[in-house]
């Protein structure tokens, strides 16, 4: 059950039925400050709701010098984040973007998830570290439960160093010029391609669509032989979802890789730097294909840029819908 306090609500009047929410996770560093641009971006691209949330840590037995044993006095703490969410708020509603503050008592981890299962949330945008200590959220193993338990995608965003208050003040998202898709090959890992769409053809984007696979040696079977069909086979598949997606007009650039897949995921980001990688956190059981723990984390815990995870759930239904759609 979770113990979310409301400490204040900020409404900016949006007509219309609303979309799905935006939640934003923090702990009130520069690197939640760097995820914050994502949120209000996305938040004013798409006319939705953003929820600020602040995780306050239960309290602490401790020793005073004297041997006395106190209580951490948690109820100041939310009274002394409601000051810097109303700021963040009212930065938030300059750009026509309603906004919710929230604070909440427990587990960071598992209070980001209920809340965003109780709301109606659509996406959460959060940072992949933050400031330690215990009244603050230590986001980074945070986003990676996060991305287990949630219901809903996840954007997880790596500080730099380099903020960007210029883009701030205009409440735009930081360019999104080149997409990465991985796929491992699976229908359900080609999920995902309809949400990127949406948002590469509204940024006008190239998507970088990337397979990554890899031949295992086994007895009776020439190694070369195999790379070479896998690699084909590879090349074949991807050629065909690059076409369907030129298709819709878009810029489609296909790369196949062989080798280790979290590996050469994370060196494709590096060599061809996008704005932005997709993927789902599951994918085709197998050695070769993408699996939550292996691939879509050590993605998240590396990628310099930020990355958006599909859990399974949210690309089961995605899937569901596009065979409905298929079949009227």
């Amino acid at each position: 059950m979770t113990t979310t306090k409301e400490v204040g609500i900020v409404r900016d009047g949006i007509p219309g039925a609303a979309p799905p929410g935006i939640l934003f996770p923090t702990d009130f560093s520069e690197h939640a400050a760097a995820a914050w641009l994502y949120a209000v971006g996305l938040a004013r691209e798409g006319g939705a709701e953003l929820h600020v949330l602040h995780v306050v840590a239960p309290p602490v037995l401790g020793a005073s010098p004297e041997g006395v044993v106190s209580l951490a006095l948690v109820d100041e703490m939310p009274a002394e984040a409601k000051g810097v969410m109303a700021q963040l708020a009212a930065s938030a509603r300059t750009f026509g973007v309603a906004t919710h503050i929230r604070t909440s008592l427990g587990d960071a981890a598992s209070e980001i998830v209920a809340y965003a299962a109780d709301q109606r949330i659509g996406l959460i945008v959060m940072a992949t570290t933050g400031r330690t200590g215990l009244a603050h959220v230590l986001l980074g193993s945070v986003a990676e439960r996060v991305v287990r338990h949630a219901t809903c995608p996840v954007l997880t965003v790596r500080y730099d160093g380099e903020a960007t208050p210029v883009v701030l003040t205009r409440g735009t998202l930081p360019q999104l010029r080149r997409i990465l898709v991985p796929l491992d090959g699976s229908e359900l890992g080609e999920a995902v391609l309809p949400r990127v769409v949406k948002l590469a053809k509204r940024h006008r984007a190239d998507l970088m669509l990337l397979r990554v696979t890899h031949a295992h040696a086994l007895r009776e079977v020439d190694l070369v032989d195999a790379q070479i069909r896998v690699v084909q086979t590879a090349e074949a598949y991807l050629a065909g979802v690059a076409g369907r997606l030129a298709a819709e007009g878009l810029d489609v650039l296909p790369v196949v890789r062989y080798g280790e897949t979290a590996e050469e995921i994370l060196d494709d980001i590096w060599t061809r730097r996008p704005n932005l990688v997709a993927m789902g956190t599951h994918g085709r059981t197998g050695l070769t294909h993408l699996v939550l723990g292996s691939v879509a984390e050590r993605t998240l815990r590396s990628s310099p840029v930020p990355v958006l995870l599909f859990p399974t759930r949210t690309l089961s239904e995605a899937a569901a819908e596009s065979h409905e759609a298929l079949a009227v």
